[in-house]
């Protein structure tokens, strides 16, 4: 059973800053490699690779609606936006990452494509669950040519969340639940911020 076959991931011992041995730390990481093996099912993708992704839109969690940041009064009106393609006088009075949003919907909604500067927006949580990118691209396949959906791939694939088909390991690990999902990346998030934090390298 999947998880059951996790709970090893926690016992891996993490590196203290300090010690002598240089190598401990790459020992470690190799224990952790070697355990997370046979959970992935023979499938090998390298620390390299995977930091290619921002950490966030990895794990589960970014699928679910970002209350850290939104309120779910303010959820509501982004699906109204969406669905009725209009906005308030006062809608986009609010902070920076709100009035993002809106304008993020009313583009989508009257059919028109983000500008440039929205590159660095799309690794960004949606108020409601997922990233920019992964609406968008999904937008661009409902309503493009297939054409601007590849060129949106090639430029944007980092910055899907791994629960979107498109995203390039997401069939690496679709056999995985949430938890499992959960466990592994976010104990390898773990080792290597500690890894950094102690100036060690892959």
């Amino acid at each position: 059973m999947i998880r059951n076959a996790l709970l090893p991931l926690f016992i891996v011992a993490l590196p203290v800053c300090g010690q002598p041995e240089s190598h401990l730390v790459h020992q470690q990481w190799q224990a952790f490699s070697d355990r997370i093996l046979p959970v992935q099912g023979g499938h090998q993708i390298s620390q390299q690779s995977l930091n290619q992704f921002p950490q966030e839109l990895l794990l589960p969690a970014s699928q679910y609606p970002d209350l850290k940041r939104f309120s779910w009064a303010q959820i509501e009106r982004l699906y109204h936006i969406h669905h009725h393609c209009s906005e308030d006088e006062n809608e986009l009075s609010g902070g920076a990452d709100w009035r993002r949003a809106v304008q993020f919907e009313l583009i989508l909604c009257r059919e028109g494509k983000l500008p440039s500067q929205w590159s660095q927006h799309l690794s960004e949580r949606h108020p409601a669950g997922g990233s920019y990118a992964d609406r968008y691209v999904n937008y661009l396949r409902a309503n493009h040519d297939a054409s601007d959906v590849n060129v949106f791939l090639q430029q944007h694939a980092n910055s899907l969340t791994l629960a979107h088909p498109l995203h390039p390991f997401h069939a690496v690990f679709a056999s995985l639940s949430e938890t499992g999902q959960s466990a592994i990346l976010g104990a390898r998030a773990i080792i290597w911020r500690k890894m950094a934090a102690c100036g060690a390298t892959l």
